[in-house]
């Protein structure tokens, strides 16, 4: 760029375009509906101000909270224990007493299939 006068961003890429210029000028440059020429960057700042200006704001949620009546009934919850739960720990505690015995006996030593087979005849 020459040493002349001082001219505007604005005006030296308008030069460039229109004389050709370089092809990374013309791939930054973007052209807008009213012909002024407006770059990437410039597109972008604008593009995030846009986002910035959708979301929502804390004062927008403070008046929404507001308008929320804070003292909502909430159902109590049941805090009582699962009898199914209770009955299942209660029968594997009966089946480990009753294996333990099983295993003591003196019969299920000499032949364990057989004293199983006799235990569970006589539980059913």
């Amino acid at each position: 760029m020459g040493v002349g006068k001082r001219t505007s961003l604005r005006a030296k890429l308008e030069k460039r375009v229109k004389s050709g210029g370089v092809a990374k000028t013309v791939e930054r440059v973007e052209k807008r509906k009213d012909d002024s020429l407006v770059s990437k960057s410039a597109l972008r700042r604008r593009k995030r101000k846009m986002k910035e200006q959708l979301k929502p704001k804390l004062e927008d949620l403070a008046q929404a909270l507001e308008e929320v009546p804070a003292t909502a009934p909430q159902p109590k919850r049941d805090h009582t224990p699962n009898p199914h739960k209770r009955g299942a720990k209660i029968v594997e505690k009966v089946e480990i007493q009753r294996f333990g015995a099983v295993l003591k006996d003196e019969q299920f030593r000499k032949s364990p299939f057989d004293a199983l087979k006799r235990v569970i005849a006589n539980n059913s």
